[in-house]
């Protein structure tokens, strides 16, 4: 039985009391303050009426409402029948009283126990009849002290006029319990509402402001702000009309959920603010009895607090105090899930920016092939896409990953031109079974080159070194053994001096690229004319292209001196010029040109001979490559054109490079006109 329904039976109980008690004071006042002894019956049972709430009260108090009826309302049938009997003829017009306990029976113990009380009513009448048939009862009548009116008639509408007193005092209570029930029943559906609603909210912006909304129509109070757990404690979050510089309340931020702590009131609230400052938030008295403070319980504590500040006549009951508990536990379960998804949103975010920007590709393959996640590198190096299928160049090579996991941790694909080296990992479900496999493929295409060409110079350079010291002990051999004339020994002395010059330059650009690449390349700018370098450098190599009777011309508009290194300019011309000889057919033109604008120098270097296919364009300047034309195959070292454009990038510039396959090419060094080293740069 709920609250309402023991306010009902207390009330019944104290007010059938107090007709008892008015019920005996009228009748002992009508009897002129003395007791007939025909009467005695019923001053007795009116008697123990007026002492029942006693028992009654400790039958309420147990709970044992069912009990307490029957006893009471058994009691009433009781004091009727007596009634009846105790007022002779008279005593019928108490019959409809038999109404009163069965009525009250019917209400508060429910239809079931109108049955029995009903009997019970019979009997107590039909003993009355065989009573009257047997002359056992009294028959005169009982008079008022005028001797003419009866009392029964008087007790009667007494009676009649008492039971109605209760019986309205008892709708009324039941009214207003009804209309309380109702309002607590909008309450419960405004806290679904509002529950759902938190509950639909996901961003913590828009849920902290649905929370003060919905908490304003839950009470009615339009000044209320919300305290979030942060590190140091409570801070102001959000609020309407509410002054964001009050205090946090002084919670117990350990407490777990359903932990009530020692100072927790029954209202369940925790106001902790000065009287001082309690009288300028518009609490008059200066006691906090006006401001409010709910706690926000989740999983993993008190994450916050619902702060209150309602005026004095919008004070919560005890029940809008207990609808706010229930609205707090919802909204600090929201605002964790909220900071869950906060959290997860931006653990996703960042997760999808790295594999966004991740150079490696990154894709997981479910069932069926499925392709459940794949960012941006996989889908450019691999063609494979988040939603679609695994591409078919695909197929063979993720089965034999999966076959090979834990003994080759990586597999090698050709993909058109790229060469992509892949490993995975397999990804298990909740219960340990795999469900999807993990891959990650990078671009070795750079790698395989720089491998090939470090095998391809390496197989070059011991070609190179073994070629021109077996000529050379050949012709030491043939100089030391066999008397020579002095022509013959000339021509193998000139050939020795080639061979020699050939491992020199060989040597020397292997140490000029370590040098480069350790940064221990002195380049220091001096003040130079640009006609210093090229003259000598044309100069020395016309003879090399007279011989291949190839156009050398030279045309220059650079009058004005520039700040560069001689030495390593002269390295970068000789080396422009010499690969237009080289790559040049006979009868062939080369053209060298220099010209200047307001920053840089330019200088050119044309040529009529093989020209380069787009491939060979974007790899020329790579280190050991060298050129794969049939004719030219296994010339050079593959090192002067990466050495070039080093030098001219260690003295702030760079080398261009245009050509068509067949149609011949120019290389142009760009350099600033007044040449700061790079390392100069760094060093200051």
């Amino acid at each position: 039985m709920g609250e309402r329904g023991i306010r009902l039976w207390r009330l019944f109980i104290w007010g059938r009391s107090a007709l008892s008690g008015l019920f005996l004071l009228v009748l002992f006042v009508i009897n002129g303050f003395t007791r007939p002894a025909r009467l005695d019956p019923i001053f007795a049972l009116a008697t123990l009426q007026c002492l029942a709430p006693i028992p009654y009260l400790y039958f309420l108090k147990q709970r044992t409402t069912s009990l307490l009826g029957y006893i009471a309302f058994s009691l009433e049938i009781v004091l009727i029948t007596l009634l009846i009997l105790g007022f002779g003829n008279d005593g019928y017009v108490f019959l409809l009283a038999y109404l009163w306990p069965l009525i009250m029976a019917g209400w508060f113990l429910g239809q079931r126990t109108v049955l029995p009380l009903a009997l019970f009513s019979s009997l107590a009448y039909g003993a009355l009849i065989v009573l009257r048939n047997q002359d056992l009862i009294y028959s005169d009548q009982v008079l008022m002290p005028d001797g003419a009116t009866p009392q029964a008639l008087i007790l009667a509408a007494l009676y009649l006029g008492f039971s109605s007193l209760l019986l309205w005092a008892l709708m009324a209570e039941k009214e207003r319990g009804e209309r309380a029930l109702d309002r607590h029943n909008r309450q419960l559906a405004t806290l679904v509402q509002a529950g759902s609603a938190v509950v639909s909210r996901q961003a913590l912006g828009g849920l902290l402001n649905t929370i003060i909304e919905q908490a304003g129509q839950l009470t009615g109070i339009e000044r209320l702000g919300i305290y979030l757990r942060e590190e140091q404690g409570l801070v102001y979050g959000h609020g309407r009309d509410f002054p964001a510089d009050l205090p946090p309340p002084d919670l117990d931020l350990s407490l777990m959920p359903h932990t009530q702590p020692a100072n927790r009131g029954a209202s369940g609230v925790w106001p902790r603010l000065s009287p001082a400052r309690a009288r300028s938030l518009g609490a008059a008295s200066g006691r906090q009895d006006n401001l409010v403070c709910v706690p926000l319980r989740g999983s993993q504590g008190t994450i916050g607090a619902l702060a209150l500040l309602p005026e004095p006549e919008q004070q919560p009951d005890e029940q809008t105090r207990n609808i706010l508990e229930i609205y707090g536990s919802q909204v600090g379960v929201s605002l964790e899930n909220a900071r869950l998804i906060e959290d997860l949103r931006r653990e996703t975010e960042s997760l999808s920016a790295i594999l966004t920007h991740m150079s490696e590709g990154v894709f997981v393959i479910g069932p069926e092939r499925q392709v459940l996640l794949a960012n941006r590198a996989a889908g450019e190096m691999l063609d494979i896409h988040t939603g679609q299928k695994a591409p078919p160049i695909l197929a063979d090579a993720l089965g034999d990953v999966q076959a090979d996991q834990g003994r080759a941790p990586r597999l090698i694909l050709h993909v058109g031109e790229r060469v992509v080296s892949l490993s995975s990992a397999t990804l298990s479900g909740l219960d340990g079974q795999p469900e999807s496999a993990l891959y990650v493929a990078r671009d070795s295409t750079h790698e395989a080159r720089v491998e090939q060409m470090k095998s391809d110079f390496v197989a070059y350079a011991s070609h190179e070194l073994r070629t021109p010291l077996t000529t050379i002990k050949m012709l030491v051999g043939l100089l030391l053994t066999h008397q020579l004339k002095e022509a013959k020994q000339r021509e193998y002395l000139a050939i020795m001096e080639t061979q020699v010059e050939r491992q020199t330059r060989l040597v020397n650009n292997l140490l000029d690229l370590t040098r480069l690449e350790s940064g221990h390349f002195e380049l220091v700018p001096e003040r130079m004319a640009l006609s210093q370098v090229m003259e000598p450098v044309i100069a020395a190599l016309s003879t090399s292209a007279a011989a291949k009777n190839i156009n050398l011309r030279y045309e220059s508009w650079v009058e004005e001196p520039l700040y560069a290194n001689a030495s390593g300019l002269e390295q970068i011309v000789t080396n422009l010029i010499g690969n237009a000889i080289k790559f040049t057919e006979p009868g062939g033109h080369v053209t060298i040109s220099c010209r200047q604008d307001n920053d840089n120098v330019w200088i050119s270097v044309r040529d009529t001979g093989i020209g380069l296919a787009p491939e060979e364009r974007q790899r020329i300047f790579d280190k050991f490559y060298t050129a794969r034309h049939p004719k030219k195959k296994g010339e050079g070292t593959g090192l002067g054109l990466a050495i070039s454009l080093m030098i001219a990038q260690e003295m702030g510039g760079t080398i261009q490079v245009e050509s068509e396959l067949g149609q011949g090419a120019t290389f142009t060094l760009v350099l600033p006109r007044k040449i700061v080293p790079v390392s100069a740069t760094t060093a200051a």
